[in-house]
């Protein structure tokens, strides 16, 4: 079952996503193996005794991902018909709301892009990704998924998941990683081209991404994580006098609950009603 359940997720998720999902499953597979029940007959009380152990066990944000990734996999089964019962419906998922507080500073953000010397196509390349989360709000896993053709330079729009986003502000640092790919030893540009891709020509992937954020911030001489770069763009963006509804469809937040976690935020750190 796991290899099947693995194959759904390799078409659904991205790497990193899979690998934990993967993970919570041989968790959860060990509880009902230890109670010695079969995975497809887990009931009500089952979701609940194990959605309480996480709850004790985890902090509040990797609780609730630990039970959204328990939600899809039961879904999943019940899609599948291999579920004995309907239970996906009883994990209750209540996410902490983002901790704005960890922004970056204007500072640090000046550090930042100071210690991107700029001068090889990767650093080029760094900053145009950077640029994209903190200017635009964008998120790295959405980011290594563009192709050149996501990207209208002419009207300054770049389209993720059939969304408009306006990336006036990461235009130049875009402009100038394409100049260079341009004319780099990688095959030319074409609309279905990956557009961040790493020395082999491939992809880049979240992972690198990451790895490499904290190469720059330790090189600049601040701590931080790639995370704080969107607090910072959503910070900002509240200061600025953007309406929460409007600010959580830029971050991709689309249910009732996101949009009641960015009002809070609104109200306790801006002071707006």
């Amino acid at each position: 079952m796991r290899d099947e359940y693995k194959d759904y997720l390799d078409q659904k998720r991205c790497r990193s996503t899979r690998k934990s999902y993967l993970s919570d499953f041989d968790q959860f597979a060990d509880f009902m193996c230890g109670k010695s029940s079969d995975i497809t007959k887990a009931t009500v009380a089952d979701i609940t005794e194990f959605t309480e152990r996480i709850e004790e066990s985890y902090l509040p944000s990797t609780a609730a991902r630990k039970k959204t990734s328990l939600r899809i996999f039961l879904q999943w089964l019940e899609i599948m018909g291999r579920s004995k019962s309907i239970v996906s419906h009883v994990i209750e998922i209540h996410y902490p709301a983002p901790n704005f507080r960890h922004s970056i500073t204007q500072e640090n953000q000046d550090k930042l892009f100071r210690c991107l010397y700029r001068n090889n196509e990767y650093e080029v390349r760094d900053a145009a990704i950077f640029a994209l989360v903190l200017y635009c709000g964008c998120k790295i896993s959405d980011i290594v998924k563009i192709i050149v053709s996501d990207i209208n330079e002419p009207r300054k729009i770049l389209t993720i998941r059939h969304q408009q986003i306006d990336i006036q502000a990461a235009i130049p640092f875009i402009r100038d990683y394409l100049s260079l790919r341009l004319s780099s030893k990688y095959p030319p540009l074409d609309g279905a081209s990956q557009l961040f891709v790493n020395r082999y020509g491939n992809g880049i992937s979240d992972r690198s991404i990451r790895r490499k954020f904290h190469i720059y911030t330790t090189r600049a001489g601040f701590k931080a994580n790639p995370r704080e770069l969107r607090h910072t763009f959503s910070l900002n963006q509240l200061k600025s006098g953007v309406l929460v509804k409007e600010l959580a469809r830029k971050l991709g937040n689309k249910s009732q609950s996101s949009l009641q976690v960015y009002k809070e935020q609104l109200e306790r750190l801006v002071g707006l009603e």
